[in-house]
């Protein structure tokens, strides 16, 4: 289902990038790939280890393909929202039944100030251009106390041509 919706977006004319075959790709493996199972059993080791309230407001910013959501509700978290700013992504979570996800811009988020509790951002500043813009939305959007749980890919080795 997921690659014929793929498939067929492509055939319109959109998302043709090298971005979007990874993204299709990624949603097809990210459930038993060991890189992406294996960041996701560190995330939710920390998440636990830091005590995360079961009622934490939660954002995981630049959600892709849901993978955190999934492992969010997982742990039993519940007031969880995604954001992403493709359109491709909202429909992988959708398509999951994934929900609460809207389409967004990481700089400036739709959500008042001091929303969330926790947000995630995870192997997304290095695909936004002005990474500062996100750093200080990210802290905007943060109650006073608020924790953030972010990765990027630690040496340039690491990026693929999506990055």
């Amino acid at each position: 289902m997921e690659l014929a919706f793929f498939a067929a977006y492509l055939r319109g004319g959109a998302w043709l990038t090298m971005d979007a075959a990874n993204f299709a790709v990624e949603a097809e493996v990210e459930r038993t790939h060991w890189w992406f199972s294996g960041r996701r059993r560190l995330f939710a080791r920390e998440l636990l280890a830091a005590g995360v309230n079961p009622n934490a407001r939660i954002l995981d910013a630049g959600t892709g393909t849901g993978a955190n959501l999934r492992m969010l509700r997982d742990l039993k978290l519940e007031y969880v929202t995604g954001l992403d700013s493709n359109e491709l992504a909202i429909h992988f979570c959708a398509s999951k039944g994934l929900g609460n996800v809207q389409i967004g811009d990481i700089c400036a988020m739709p959500f008042e100030s001091g929303t969330f509790d926790l947000v995630l951002a995870t192997d997304v500043i290095e695909h936004v251009d002005d990474d500062r813009a996100a750093l200080e939305e990210i802290a905007r959007v943060l109650k006073q106390g608020g924790k953030v749980l972010m990765s990027v890919p630690a040496f340039p080795s690491l990026w693929g041509l999506q990055d």
